[in-house]
């Protein structure tokens, strides 16, 4: 019986054979704080895209024939050829978090290179990658 015991038993190590967890991997980081401005940043790095940021934006590309307004304009990210909608998506500060939401776009948006489903939010963050249509995208939030 003592050696059943002994094989169970739990074993003590020294303290100083056990590194202990660095004081900065105790807590979650904080989240950062919302942003004033989102860059936008096309994959390519040719073109960046600065907005400030409000509660309700709708995302696109203007049109010369359409008088509809657009908050963030891709049409010189060559949006048209590469599929963005008028009307692609909508960002809104909701609870101290910012969010994305397809608005029924042709060619979909992608964040993260996961589909968004139509007409739902989905939480936005520093360093996403976003794909409305084929424009290829990096969001970065800009404390200033």
């Amino acid at each position: 019986m003592p050696e059943e015991r002994r094989r169970f038993a739990t074993r003590h190590f020294r303290q100083s054979e056990t590194p202990l967890l660095p004081e900065d991997q105790l807590l979650p980081p904080p989240e950062p704080a919302l942003p004033v401005r989102l860059r936008f940043v096309r994959e390519d790095m040719i073109a960046v895209l600065d907005v400030a940021v409000r509660n309700f934006l709708i995302v696109g590309r203007k049109d010369n024939n359409d008088d509809r307004q657009v908050d963030i304009d891709f049409a010189a990210f060559d949006g048209q050829k590469l599929g963005v909608s008028r009307h692609h998506a909508i960002i809104q500060v909701q609870q101290n978090e910012v969010h994305i939401k397809d608005y029924n776009s042709s060619n979909g948006t992608f964040l993260n290179d996961f589909r968004l489903k139509p007409m739902f939010n989905y939480r936005l963050r520093h360093g996403d990658a976003l794909a409305l249509g084929r424009l290829k995208l990096t969001v970065h939030f800009m404390p200033r």
